[in-house]
């Protein structure tokens, strides 16, 4: 007979005496054939009968067992097999197999802190409803495969019943009619079926998504596989009334799924996703939700604050292994402005800095110089700039009148102001009248040739706009 030696110390930390729950039940001892033909629900639920209200060890040994009404699971049990598969072909079962020959939920959890382990789950053509159904806390999935169920393969969450602290080692769902693996609590107030944790999930050719999450908060995923499904690999989807909030996936791998391999939903908030399939050139998930945070080999997404809680850097450090040197983020120790430099590259330093600017403005300097922010004047008899939209203003001429610039708006002492003139007037330019604030300190501004531009730059010093450079000729 298969024999499986149960930990004291492990059954003892799962809630029963040590004496009831190594307590062994077989259902060949109370008429199960295992061979995949005649019906052995009505021996494993004997078994299940004769297990005591404190709990014990159901033990299926190898064979085929063939059930055609729910098996449910109304007490501490530990539903232990002797071993399970990756492959649904019937040619590649696992030594224990529970087969499920009809239109219902195969295994219904409704005991805490159960355990099932090392057995594969199977239906026969034709077969509907879930495959195992986790209505209770605290239960335990360990080395399962669950293929070929006409409805959800592992569904985790059931009304009016608490689904909390599941934890789920190794499983596989394949096959199956909809979602592999669906979290969702349907009662509409704050879920149970939350802070669970999931080590290894390989979710395959399912006719939903490999992954579904709807009213479920706080669990954390590692070790995702999802490939080949008729949905999306993960879905992180939500409910109109309640949201899929709080989850951590760690370096997901989705591939091959028909509508998509991972995405955050509109009612998906709070969520992170670690990294993604390396190879690929994206980080393959959409983010239609609130305050996700994707962090992927590709790139960075923030939906969101990054972080809640004060929570402060000192700096940071941006690096790539295929080229030289870093950018560093550091924070000037003497004032406000925001430092980016590059350091430890072959290629020309550069230091760009954040600073602030009064009156609510945000200025960026680069070496010194203050980076273009440009913005196209539209031509007429007299053109104004408004300092708060940017600092590099271009204008194109098109006639041959003279025309005003105008003082500018919105002015910040230490702004400087550049204006690129080009002639399109298809002739010589008019005549240009300069606003009482302009200094130009080289002497009246030549127009540029017909085609040609010509550059002015002014800094205005709380008072006046003085002339700092010019073109020295047409370009």
């Amino acid at each position: 007979m298969y024999t499986r030696l149960w930990s004291t110390t492990l059954l003892c930390a799962l809630g029963g005496s040590g004496t009831a729950w190594t307590q062994t039940f077989n259902p060949r001892a109370y008429g199960a054939k295992g061979d995949g033909a005649a019906d052995d629900t009505p021996a494993i639920n004997a078994a299940l009968a004769a297990v005591p209200a404190a709990g014990g060890v159901l033990e299926l040994s190898p064979g085929v067992y063939r059930i055609t009404a729910p098996i449910r699971l109304a007490k501490k049990i530990i539903l232990a097999g002797a071993g399970f598969t990756e492959d649904p072909a019937a040619t590649s079962r696992a030594a224990t197999v529970l087969l499920k020959d009809g239109n219902f939920d195969g295994i219904s959890v409704e005991a805490d802190a159960c355990i099932l382990r090392d057995f594969q789950l199977d239906g026969n053509a034709g077969n509907g409803g879930a495959g195992i159904v986790v209505k209770a806390a605290r239960v335990v999935l360990e080395n399962i495969a669950v293929m070929n169920q006409g409805g959800v393969g592992v569904r985790i969450g059931s009304s009016h019943a608490n689904t909390n602290l599941w934890r789920i080692f190794n499983l596989v769902v394949v096959n199956n009619g909809s979602h592999g693996l669906y979290i969702h609590d349907p009662d509409p107030r704050i879920p149970d079926a939350n802070a669970g944790i999931l080590l290894g999930l390989d979710a395959r050719r399912n006719g939903g998504d490999g992954l579904r999450i709807d009213n479920a908060t706080d669990n954390i995923f590692h070790g995702v596989m999802a490939a080949d499904n008729a949905g999306y690999g993960i879905n992180v989807h939500g409910t109109p009334g309640e949201k899929a909030t709080g989850h951590i996936f760690w370096f997901p791998y989705a591939e091959s799924n028909q509508r998509g391999d991972i995405l955050l939903d509109t009612n998906a908030v709070f969520n992170v996703v670690f990294g993604f399939n390396a190879l690929t050139k994206i980080d393959g998930t959409r983010d239609r939700g609130t305050e996700n945070l994707v962090l992927g080999h590709a790139r960075a997404k923030v939906g969101g604050r990054l972080f809640r809680s004060p929570v402060a850097f000192t700096a940071a450090r941006i690096s790539s292994p295929a080229i030289s040197g870093y950018w560093d983020l550091t924070q000037d120790t003497t004032d406000r402005r925001l430092l980016v430099t590059l350091n430890g590259s072959d290629a020309d330093p550069v230091i760009a800095r954040f600073q602030h600017g009064g009156r609510g403005r945000v200025e960026l300097q680069a070496d010194g110089a203050l980076l273009e922010t440009r913005v196209a004047l539209v031509y007429n008899f007299t053109v104004r700039a408004d300092a708060s939209r940017g600092n590099y203003f271009t204008l194109l001429v098109t006639d041959a009148d003279g025309f005003t610039i105008a003082n500018p708006l919105n002015l910040v002492p230490g702004q400087r102001i550049t204006y690129d003139i080009k002639n399109g007037a298809g002739q010589n330019m008019g005549p240009i009248t300069w606003g009482h604030l302009f200094l130009l300190a080289g002497g009246s501004f030549t127009n540029p040739a017909n085609g040609k531009r010509r550059l002015i730059t002014f800094r205005y010093d709380g008072a006046n706009l003085v002339e700092e450079s010019r073109s020295q000729g047409d370009t």
